[in-house]
């Protein structure tokens, strides 16, 4: 049985109700290939005019540990604070890949919401404690993110689909002797057929139980129901269908609670800064990549030059690739590393042997070669400034 769909199938199985049983399973991740999108949003704040201070759009070097209400570090750039036995570490903690000062784009996201408003102002080597409250940082407690579902279900042996449920659930027609997997747990056997509906019977066994990562699923079995008994786990997530990440936070027994807040939101935090450089924004156009635009070409001089390479297939339509061509590749976050690594994009919506080569199934694919041309890393669909240089951090030497 495959394993995979065991999450999917129990947490649509839990967060609906099973009188009018449809068999639901998660869409698989893919690269987004919609053809609208928007660009990048416009920066804001105060503009300082003092030539001497961090101005918006400045690229700042910046050392930070920022803790929470109870004196717990949430995020860090010092291996030392990480280290230190007696500096508790909250439940929202979050490690960096690299402990060295973070690249903060003024103006835009960085790892914590509010980091660039509080420098602003600030010169080169100046250190400050700041506050950042709730509404700057991850936001108020959200209520509609936390959601309360019961940990059992029942669902009849016997179950009746209308054919176009059925043909819509499994991709096919019914046949009488069919088995279908109507879930990760059990599979159902057609045994009718009529114009109105397709009868089918699910073959459960009773006393099985199912490790999940979010808690242990037991199958009971009477002459007409199949009962499905959560027992979960308190910490682990729990696979909702789309949308945000949902933490298992509370259950009584009965019922369980699921919870997709940030765990830092509602939270003010106390954050010591240090600037340790600062580069001014009309400086940062000097920075810009050298693309190689042909595939081959671009893994010899990855040979030639004994660097790692990043390799970009788009395809002109793909709305997600300009955008990353827009704005992910035009952040000086990114564009940091340019002399880090070969930099080949390739239009694999016209070079089919390229994207058969990697197994594309969407565009953008980012792919982080060694100077080899082995893959290391693949990022499926879009990604933002932050999201892909931790990739490039953890591919490439400290800066």
């Amino acid at each position: 049985m495959n394993r995979t769909g065991f999450a999917a199938f129990i947490a649509v199985a839990f967060a609906m109700s099973l009188s009018a049983y449809s068999p639901a399973v998660l869409p698989a991740h893919c690269a987004q290939t919609e053809k609208g999108g928007s660009g990048p949003p416009a920066g804001g704040g105060p503009q300082v005019q003092n030539p001497d201070t961090v101005q918006e759009g400045d690229l700042v070097k910046l050392n930070f540990t920022a803790s929470d209400e109870k004196g717990e570090i949430v995020r860090t750039t010092y291996a030392q604070a990480l280290n230190d036995p007696n500096q508790r570490k909250a439940s929202g903690f979050v490690a960096a890949v690299d402990y060295v000062p973070e690249d903060v784009w003024v103006g835009h996201s960085a790892s914590i919401p509010g980091l660039g408003e509080a420098i602003i102002g600030m010169k080169a080597g100046e250190k400050k404690r700041v506050v950042i409250q709730p509404d700057k940082a991850y936001g108020p407690i959200d209520p509609a993110k936390r959601k309360e579902m019961p940990c059992v279900r029942s669902m009849p042996k016997t179950i009746r689909l209308s054919p176009q449920q059925y043909v819509g659930d499994f991709h096919s027609f019914p046949i009488v002797g069919k088995e279908v997997a109507i879930s990760p747990y059990f599979k159902a056997a057609v045994v009718e057929i009529s114009e109105q509906f397709a009868v089918l019977d699910c073959h459960a066994s009773d006393g099985e139980h199912f490790e999940e990562s979010f808690g242990t699923v037991a199958i009971k079995v009477d002459q007409q129901n199949i009962t499905m008994i959560l027992t979960p786990r308190l910490g682990s997530n729990f696979p909702m269908e789309g949308g945000p990440q949902w933490k298992i936070v509370a259950t009584d027994g009965n019922t369980f609670t699921v919870d997709s807040n940030n765990p830092l939101a509602g939270i003010s935090l106390t954050v010591d800064l240090e600037i340790a450089s600062v580069t001014r924004a009309a400086q940062l156009d000097s920075l810009q990549i050298q693309w190689v635009e042909d595939y081959d070409k671009g893994i010899a001089l990855a040979r030639e030059e004994q660097k790692p390479a990043v390799l970009v297939l788009y395809a002109d339509w793909c709305a997600f690739c300009k955008r990353l061509f827009g704005e992910t590749l035009q952040d000086p976050r990114v564009k940091a590393f340019k002399d880090r690594f070969v930099w080949i994009k390739v239009n694999s919506d016209t070079e089919a042997k390229i994207k058969e080569q990697f197994a594309q199934k969407g565009f953008p694919l980012i792919v982080i070669l060694n100077r080899e041309g082995k893959p290391l890393d693949r990022m499926d669909g879009f990604k933002d400034a932050l999201a892909l240089r931790d990739e490039l951090v953890k591919t490439s030497k400290p800066l």
